[in-house]
């Protein structure tokens, strides 16, 4: 079982860029970081809100240090991954794509910056239904 886990959840809005094209845009989201417990730690949980792209990596990316693997779970993550812009914020801080798996609603992303890796999946990979359900 992976040793740090990242959660994320957002919800957008729509808003009109022409007559005929609309976007999602993001309005609020919830982010968790979870430590597991060790035999020598207690585990630690951390929880943020956020309403910016920006406020949701300075919160996520801190946590994610030299020879350690963190996961990033989201739900619905192409949706979250526009209203968040992974791709344009993860490059602009340094980090690389090695690896994307994108296939039906299966979606695993591998990122990498030094030593420090990030794997972003999709909870539909293991849960393929809506939260409600």
């Amino acid at each position: 079982m992976p040793q740090h886990l990242h959660f994320v959840d957002v919800e957008t809005r729509r808003e009109w860029v022409s007559r005929k094209v609309r976007r999602q845009v993001l309005w609020y989201g919830e982010y968790c970081y979870i430590r597991r417990p060790t035999k020598d730690r207690k585990a630690q949980v951390h929880w943020y809100k956020f309403t910016s792209p920006d406020e949701f990596w300075d919160a996520l990316l801190p946590w994610v240090r030299s020879k350690t693997r963190h996961y990033l779970i989201a739900h619905n993550l192409k949706a979250d991954a526009r209203a968040l812009h992974f791709v344009a914020h993860l490059r602009k801080r340094g980090w690389t794509l090695k690896q994307l798996w994108d296939r039906n609603n299966v979606r695993l992303f591998r990122w990498t910056k030094g030593k420090a890796t990030l794997m972003i999946a999709d909870n539909m990979n293991w849960f393929n239904n809506t939260i409600e359900e």
